[in-house]
């Protein structure tokens, strides 16, 4: 319930960052911003305050409800099978119980919240490996490493059908700027039925694929970037380093997985032309999201957003910081 509660917090702070960067990915012919500064204040002169969370009520569904009912799953079967299991990378995470679009955007929160206790009482500390808290620490790490992805393709299978009703519902508007949704949807549950009605069920999985792939490649680089920290084992870490080091190994995995981000965003709010007798839609897969933004705007068309991703990065470090010490309160008064 407390952790629920904090997840849901962080979820709705950082909501609205996260719109801005969706609806800047939406960039098209007939729906182009010039920056982030314009597609805040044209959300909030044409559509008000309210647009910012839209969506975000499937969002929480999607990714802790279901997710952390997953995951807990997933860990009983494992422990029951095989060794004691320490706690998955993603559920370190407190904010998103998955390593979700949003996900590999966190790493540094906990990070920071491990370091609240020691750094008072030294200069210097030796945390577990920085930006990589959360890496696999069993005895087999490679096996560790492939339970961890196997449960991020369960987890991401069950969200995909809510994650991709939250980025429709989330830029509805800029959908029916471009022609392709005749009016806006009524709720959650309108928008799973017009979907199913108009694209069958298994449409609600499209962009599942490029959306599994950016989190498969985060765990991966992560998982490398902590076998490479247990090589500096006797290196001092200052406080001030692992702050750093930690933002700037999460903002070097954020860049090289934000293209997958992206396509799968671009896929999953490409709906079927209404009236169409052959069902067209703007993107034929993955590659042809990339091909079609590379040879339009080129690769920086493959980053709208990201400037306001690492922005939302920071909040979020900062914002779990400054609840860690609530969280230690009220978790020792529930004992």
């Amino acid at each position: 319930m407390l952790g629920s509660g904090y997840s849901i917090c962080g979820e709705m702070a950082g909501y609205p960052l996260d719109t801005v960067s969706r609806r800047m990915m939406m960039t098209s012919e007939a729906v182009r911003y010039k920056g982030t500064l314009h597609a805040i204040a044209h959300n909030l002169t044409n559509e008000g305050e309210k647009s910012f969370y839209s969506g975000s009520g499937a969002h929480i569904l999607g990714h802790n409800e279901i997710g952390k009912a997953l995951i807990t799953a997933a860990r009983l079967s494992w422990r029951m099978e095989h060794e004691p299991l320490h706690p998955l990378i993603s559920q370190k995470i407190h904010w998103q119980p998955d390593l979700s679009f949003r996900p590999f955007n966190y790493t540094a929160a906990p990070i920071i919240e491990n370091m609240g206790s020691t750094a008072g009482t030294s200069s210097v500390v030796k945390p577990s490996p920085t930006a990589f808290v959360g890496a696999p620490m069993e005895k087999s790490s490679k096996a560790s490493l492939i339970k961890e992805l196997v449960a991020l393709g369960l987890l991401k299978a069950v969200a995909a059908p809510f994650e991709r009703v939250k980025l429709l519902l989330q830029n509805q508007k800029d959908i029916i700027k471009s022609g392709r949704l005749h009016k806006p949807y009524n709720g959650i549950l309108h928008c799973f039925a017009t979907t199913i009605r108009n694209e069958g069920i298994f449409s609600l999985w499209r962009g599942y694929t490029a959306m599994t792939m950016g989190h498969v490649s985060a765990t991966v680089i992560r998982f490398g970037i902590f076998q490479y920290a247990k090589i500096l084992d006797d290196t001092q870490w200052s406080y001030t380093r692992v702050v750093v080091s930690s933002y700037v190994a999460s903002a070097a995995t954020q860049f090289l997985v934000y293209p997958f981000l992206y396509a799968a965003t671009r896929m999953a709010t490409d709906v079927k032309t209404i009236g169409s007798n052959t069902g067209d839609r703007q993107f034929n897969g993955m590659i042809d999201v990339f091909r079609k933004t590379l040879k339009s705007d080129g690769i920086v068309g493959l980053y709208r957003g990201f400037n306001i991703t690492l922005g939302e990065l920071v909040m979020m470090g900062a914002l779990s910081k400054g609840l860690n010490p609530w969280k230690q309160h009220y978790s020792y008064i529930l004992r």
